[in-house]
C-alpha cells in the first residue's frame, strides 16, 4: 500500500501539469483534471494510513482516510454537478430574426 502510495502520483502530476492550463476551457477537461486532483489526493493519504497500519497494525485508518478522501471531494464534485446541470439546461439561442433571403437568379 506504501509503494503504491508513493509511486502513484508520479504520473498523476505529469496530467496535473498537462491538464492544468486547459482546466477551464471545457467541462469536460475540468472534470478530468478533478479527477486526477483527486488521485493525488487519494495517494498523499495513503502514505500516513500504510504507515499508521504498518507501525500499529491498526486498518481502521484505512476507512478514515477514504472517507477523508470522500469530504475532500464532495465540493468539487457538486460545483461540477452544477455547471453540468446548467450546460444541459440552458434554452436554445432565439431563431434568427433576419428576414433576407438570398436567391439566385438564372
Amino acid at each position: 500500500m506504501l509503494l503504491f502510495g508513493a509511486i502513484g502520483p508520479a504520473g498523476n502530476i505529469v496530467s496535473i501539469l498537462v491538464l492544468a492550463p486547459r482546466r477551464n476551457a471545457n467541462l469536460n477537461l475540468r472534470a478530468a483534471f478533478l479527477d486526477v486532483v483527486t488521485d493525488v489526493l487519494g495517494s498523499a493519504d495513503m502514505i500516513p494510513a500504510a504507515i499508521v497500519i504498518a507501525v500499529m497494525g491498526w486498518s481502521g485508518v484505512d476507512a478514515i482516510a477514504v472517507i477523508l478522501i470522500a469530504v475532500l471531494m464532495l465540493p468539487r464534485t457538486f460545483a461540477l454537478l452544477r455547471d453540468a446541470v446548467d450546460v444541459l439546461l440552458n434554452p436554445p439561442p432565439p431563431p434568427s430574426t433576419s428576414t433576407s433571403t438570398s436567391t439566385t437568379s438564372a
